[in-house]
């Protein structure tokens, strides 16, 4: 399956417009009033917009780089759930991760953004792997119907096709 297709890019997109949106708008208020308390006025003004992006199950997996290791499951599961559904750890997440990003976008905007980017490239990176792979397979399968040989077998060719000596699926992206 690969992981990062047309929509995925269409969800970043959207995604990075409504985090920059709010970033645009809170830079305009520091920029006018440096003592302003952000992380209030996020709170006051912005929550429907931060809870918005986090209980969307779209933007989960740009989501999950900001809890800690093993919870990344329970909270992309909990996207999919009603909250009189949820666990209490798992509402418990959502909260962390919407208080991160009132955080983020508070005191480190461009933080926030380099990750969401970094992700993103990460992602795409799976994906070109994955579509290499894909590839090498397809063409193990053709070269075993073109065979008349009964010792050859697809695993085999794969494995030849996916080696340095050929596509080198696992350590280079031609």
């Amino acid at each position: 399956m690969l992981s990062l297709g047309h929509t995925d890019f269409d969800l970043f997109r959207s995604l990075f417009k409504e985090i920059t949106s709010i970033c645009e708008k809170i830079k305009k208020i520091k920029a006018s009033d440096p003592s302003a308390d952000l992380v209030s006025i996020i709170q006051d003004e912005y929550i429907g917009s931060i809870f918005s992006i986090v209980d969307d199950p779209d933007y989960g997996i740009f989501l999950q780089d900001f809890l800690d290791d093993g919870d990344d499951d329970l909270f992309l599961l909990s996207l999919h759930k009603k909250s009189e559904e949820m666990t209490d750890k798992e509402k418990e997440l959502r909260l962390n991760v919407a208080k991160f990003l009132i955080y983020m976008i508070a005191n480190k905007p461009e933080s926030l953004i380099s990750q969401f980017l970094q992700r993103l490239a990460f992602r795409m990176q799976e994906n070109r792997v994955q579509c290499k792979e894909f590839l090498v397979t397809l063409s193990a399968i053709s070269s075993k119907m073109q065979q008349r040989s009964s010792d050859f077998s697809i695993k085999k060719a794969y494995d030849v096709l996916s080696s340095e000596k050929y596509f080198n699926t696992k350590e280079e992206i031609r």
